[in-house]
């Protein structure tokens, strides 16, 4: 079977180019041949089809050269692009394709290829990484807060609060795009919505989506990569907890920086980058929290050894996530984790199973938490082992590919697929 896999970029992301690197995988070793669709940008990974992508457009310089004239090209350029349909039509003009599969066509692409895919007579999957569908902003966060107010196509709320780039001109270009989105009807082209967390699910059908639409299916993780010798890196924070993903305020940084004050004797190592990094550093040198290190970004398989040397993962999120690849890995490394209980997080930590689960930007209960896995070694591990155990269930490759092939076969694409599930 051809998969045409469409993907605002073609090079490492974050989470969301975790699931799709591991779900290209997945599908090559099934026998089938994935085709990618995305933007043209010198950061891509190479492919011979390259050369049907749609042409590099720089949002972060244009919002930064603010203007009218600059506001109205992104507005046409996020609303409905004729250069991702064009170039799309040459590649299906060129190369038979039986499915397609969007993960994030995002303002670079846009839903103007969907009636294309649908002229075409090729069906249609999407998996859900956000809220873009629901929310103008993708994340449902005003200010670093969880906001709904857009629910009931009230889009213009993300004008009014800045919810994009905390800009106005930006904003109202999301708030336009998705108004433009929901008068194209993206659901009458898509043929299933796949939901990779059942919180996501849930809020789709509480926007409206019908649930004969969506699935629930959890993302594919690469389990067997995992069971290879991992490299240790050595690092130098002693006795630490540690937690990975973007730094920014939504993201319960400083609530969790806040809770290390009252933990003498561990440290905490925060991986990644973000508009608070530098706000993380300044507090931490200032004092105002425990022993807390910021190294920045390092690469996956430094943060494998940094899971893997740490006591427990936290992830203290303030908002909606979906499936967190941060709580996923430290899991399948046989990490407990300490996650807030918002979102699809709750899902994947279960209390006193495969960890601890606090209150969002709950300082106290927070620090309870953490104390509490700190001082207890054998539930440490215990709930380690659990952890392993629990999340390699819910994202083999064997578990996602089943699902996936009732998914086909309800799309009438039975005859493409192999008979047996790969083996995990």
């Amino acid at each position: 079977m051809t998969i045409l896999l469409v993907n605002w970029a073609w090079y490492p992301t974050g989470g969301d180019w975790t699931a799709i690197e591991n779900l290209v995988r997945l599908y090559e070793r099934q026998g089938h041949t994935v085709i990618p669709f995305a933007m043209k940008d010198p950061r891509n990974l190479p492919t011979p089809y390259e050369r049907y992508f749609v042409d590099n457009i720089d949002y972060r310089t244009l919002n930064s050269h603010r203007s009218v004239a600059s506001s109205i090209r992104v507005l046409g350029r996020s609303i409905y692009s004729l250069a991702s349909r064009r170039s799309l039509d040459e590649l299906l003009r060129d190369v038979r394709v039986d499915v397609a599969h969007l993960h994030g066509p995002g303002p670079q692409i846009t839903c103007s290829i969907l009636s294309l895919l649908k002229a075409h007579r090729i069906p249609t999957i999407w998996t859900l990484h956000d809220y873009w569908l629901l929310c103008p902003a993708t994340s449902f966060v005003r200010r670093g807060e969880v906001c709904e107010r857009c629910r009931g196509n009230r889009f213009y709320e993300c004008t009014l609060g800045r919810c994009k780039k905390d800009s106005y001109p930006a904003s109202l270009v999301a708030s336009l795009a998705a108004y433009a989105r929901h008068m194209q009807n993206v659901h009458r082209y898509v043929d299933r919505f796949i939901c990779p967390s059942r919180m996501l699910y849930d809020k789709f059908v509480e926007f409206g989506f019908a649930e004969s639409e969506l699935v629930h299916i959890h993302n594919p993780f690469d389990t067997e990569a995992l069971r290879k010798p991992l490299p240790h890196i050595p690092s130098s924070y002693g006795r630490y907890i540690l937690c990975t993903g973007r730094v920014e305020r939504e993201k319960g940084v400083f609530t969790l920086m806040q809770a290390m004050g009252a933990l003498p004797g561990v440290n905490l190592v925060i991986l990644g980058e973000g508009t608070q990094l530098d706000a993380c550093r300044n507090m931490a040198a200032r004092g105002k929290a425990g022993n807390v290190f910021c190294p920045g970004r390092v690469g996956k398989e430094e943060v494998y050894s940094f899971i893997q040397d740490s006591l427990f993962v936290v992830c203290p999120s303030e908002v909606y996530e979906n499936m967190p690849y941060s709580v996923v890995e430290a899991m399948l490394l046989g990490k407990p984790v300490v996650g807030s209980r918002i979102g699809g997080i709750p899902e994947f930590v279960l209390d006193d199973v495969t960890g601890l689960t606090f209150a969002p930007a709950n300082v106290q209960d927070l620090t309870e938490k953490l104390m509490c896995l700190l001082s207890d070694q054998q539930k440490r591990e215990s709930c380690g082992r659990s952890a392993h155990k629990y999340m390699a269930r819910l994202v083999s490759f064997d578990a996602h590919y089943r699902r996936m092939q009732e998914v086909f076969r309800d799309l009438k694409l039975g005859e493409h697929l192999t008979q047996t599930a790969p083996n995990d």
